[in-house]
């Protein structure tokens, strides 16, 4: 008899450990915050920006760049964690979070601006369309 227990008694527990974060309002605000925290905007703002910039036309290129020297990275970064715990449960921004901290998650990231810089041409010529 407890031989038969100790199997379901290890599932049991199995089971607790890889269950969903309770999705509260709470859990989601803590789960952006370790998100915002993991993603740094205002350390991460200069590069974006810059990325960005390489794609708009030379002539134009000064006035973008002055304008994103005024952007308020705080204000930013609140609309950010706003919208992430009205749209994301606690669960998704916690997957999230354990992506960006991965080893293929931080490569990843890295590579997000030139990816999103390279996409933003082709962006612009459908928008023009």
């Amino acid at each position: 008899m407890r031989k038969s227990l100790l199997p379901l008694l290890f599932l049991g527990f199995a089971g607790s450990c890889f269950a969903a974060i309770e999705d509260t309002p709470a859990n989601r605000m803590a789960e952006a915050e370790r998100f915002m925290q993991a993603f740094a905007l205002e350390k991460n703002l200069p590069e974006i920006v810059s990325q960005i910039a390489k794609t708009i036309p030379e002539g134009q290129r000064p006035q973008f760049l002055a304008i994103c020297r005024n952007l308020d990275a705080s204000a930013i970064s609140d609309a950010m964690q706003e919208n992430m715990v009205r749209l994301f449960t606690a669960d998704e921004l916690h997957a999230f979070v354990d992506f960006q901290q991965s080893p293929a998650g931080k490569s990843a990231m890295r590579k997000m601006a030139p990816y999103l810089s390279a996409l933003l041409p082709t962006i612009q010529a459908e928008i023009r369309n």
